[in-house]
């Protein structure tokens, strides 16, 4: 690269470079730098004419890195990490003009019960920033955690206990019983006997709170006759009510799925294990006003 075309590329050339190969889509890296699609074609013909290269080419829905791309990548990581950590640190961050979009994994329970209310908490104070949850395994998480590409993981994530990961309790769930409200033989509560005896689904998703109840009441000697394993919350919204089988869930999925008025929530017949619902951010996203804002306004969500 001579001198004039060192000239031609910008910081914020550099931005849009970092951005498309991180989301592998134009349209969510605009959102998350804050530019609009004409002003990202721009920036992309520019990026393209001073490197000489397509850099990204459209295959399936997805802007693909060129092997020219993935060879300049770490140096342009390595540059917006300097730019956004030592040299812009303290730029500051206005969620009343802001138009980022901000990436978060939770499971699909917690979008139902604690996402409308997160939203508009939100959108009060940053009107023009959107939000994207997601749902992935926990090595994926972490991975796109350290990459930038999620701003918070909120939840029961145990494996983020880790070095490079910070995190904030927001509050303490328990777990209980869900039946049907058509159930006859809980008519009388939910004894321990029953409890040992009635088909039992489990839920088994990426946070992991199931592994949690397994090993308790292995500990109680107590064995559930599990018939059905399935790893969406909301699959229990027409199982539970259908059928006899129970399920042993967080209380925040137990009284969303309450709502429907067909599911009754019992008590375990035994002790309840409690656990910590926490916010995880990566150290890169710690010192950033932006990611501070929306640390702020989930634990004031949650804790509500």
């Amino acid at each position: 690269m001579n001198l004039k075309e060192i000239k031609d590329l910008d910081f914020k050339l550099l931005a849009v470079f970092d951005a498309v190969f991180e989301t592998k889509s134009v349209t969510v890296a605009g959102k998350r730098i804050g530019l609009s699609q004409p002003a990202m074609s721009y920036s992309l013909t520019r990026l393209r004419a001073v490197f000489g290269d397509p850099l990204f080419i459209r295959v399936d829905n997805c802007m693909r890195p060129t092997p020219r791309a993935l060879e300049l990548a770490p140096a342009v990581k390595r540059v917006m990490d300097v730019l956004q950590g030592e040299l812009l640190g303290g730029a500051g961050f206005d969620p009343a003009t802001s138009t980022r979009q901000f990436e978060l994994c939770m499971s699909d329970i917690g979008e139902l019960y604690f996402l409308p209310g997160l939203a508009r908490g939100m959108w009060a104070q940053s009107p023009g920033s959107t939000l994207r949850t997601r749902s992935m395994a926990i090595g994926e998480l972490v991975a796109k955690m350290e990459e930038g590409g999620v701003d918070l993981a909120v939840g029961y994530y145990p494996d983020l206990d880790k070095g490079g990961f910070y995190q904030q309790l927001l509050f303490e769930s328990v777990f209980v019983c869900i039946a049907s409200s058509d159930n006859r033989a809980l008519d009388k509560g939910l004894s321990l006997q029953t409890y040992k005896s009635a088909p039992h689904v489990a839920v088994a998703y990426e946070g992991r709170s199931q592994e949690m109840i397994d090993r308790h009441l292995m500990q109680m000697k107590i064995e559930r006759r599990v018939v059905l394993s399935v790893p969406h919350f909301l699959s229990l919204a027409e199982i539970v009510p259908q059928t006899d089988v129970i399920a042993t869930v967080p209380r925040e999925a137990a009284l969303q799925l309450a709502k429907s008025g067909r599911i009754r929530v019992h008590d375990l017949p035994v002790a309840a294990p409690g656990f910590p619902l926490m916010q995880f951010w990566h150290k890169r996203n710690h010192a950033d006003p932006a990611s501070q804002w929306l640390r702020t306004v989930v634990r004031q969500a949650f804790q509500q």
